[in-house]
């Protein structure tokens, strides 16, 4: 019976992860936003974007909105697992402490864009869907 078992433990190990993963979109474009609740920039490009998000239907394409929050030393430690986690650690730490923007990194690590609180809703949403594959 344990014989059995090891085979059948293996299969399921080979299997599950497929399974999980099969269906999910990876992203192939990256806007993140370098936020702070003391930013003045921020609290201008912030609104902005949301618009750009509601008006043009950004969040139905393949691009993943990610705020890294650089308001204090918890947030910035969270902002730096989570940049590390999704492939975004470099450009986190090139930028780190900077506020006040949106970078685009598309699927293959390059950035392709920056947004800042000059760019209307139109203009973020051209930018985005430009940038997309």
């Amino acid at each position: 019976m344990r014989f059995l078992l090891l085979p059948l433990s293996l299969f399921a190990m080979a299997i599950i992860p497929t399974a999980v993963h099969a269906g999910v979109k990876t992203p192939t474009l990256h806007a993140v936003m370098f936020y702070a609740d003391w930013c003045g920039s921020c609290k201008a490009l912030d609104p902005t974007v949301e618009k750009a998000r509601a008006k043009f239907n950004l969040d139905s394409k393949n691009v993943l909105f990610t705020t890294l929050d650089l308001t204090d030393a918890l947030t910035r430690n969270q902002s730096a697992l989570k940049a590390s986690t999704v492939g975004l650690g470099d450009f986190y730490a090139e930028n780190k402490g900077k506020t006040g923007f949106m970078l685009l990194v598309d699927a293959e690590g390059n950035q392709v864009g920056k947004i800042t609180k000059e760019h209307g809703a139109g203009d973020i949403a051209k930018m985005i869907k430009e940038n997309l594959k």
